[in-house]
């Protein structure tokens, strides 16, 4: 009796069959894990849509207050940081910390 592979290749091909089994089923379990369904329903949502228009609020302020004061001194640091807090304060978005250091360390 022969206990090996009938055919030459038969054993390669189980290989194969067996690496494209793993494949599918690798494939099929990440699709049904895919987070494409809760993503599109929330980045319509009106939450996900309000939190948007305030960091890109908050992202011009920055803009604009680099561009007006470029310098890295740390006057410039403090009139930036002022800029952007009244920025912050006029288009009613949450203010955020300081990077300028209010004190000079001793």
């Amino acid at each position: 009796m022969r206990s090996g592979p009938i055919y030459r290749n038969e054993g390669k091909m189980m290989d194969k069959l067996r690496t494209m089994t793993a494949a599918v089923a690798l494939i099929v379990t990440a699709a049904a894990f895919w987070p494409e369904q809760s993503v599109a329903a929330t980045a319509g949502s009106p939450s996900a849509q309000s939190s948007y228009k305030a960091w890109k609020r908050d992202d011009s302020c920055a803009k604009r207050a680099f561009e007006i004061n470029s310098d890295y001194t740390r006057e410039g640091i403090a009139a930036r940081d002022k800029y952007i807090h009244d920025c912050e304060m006029k288009s009613q978005t949450p203010i955020r910390d300081r990077v300028a250091p209010t004190q000079r360390p001793q």
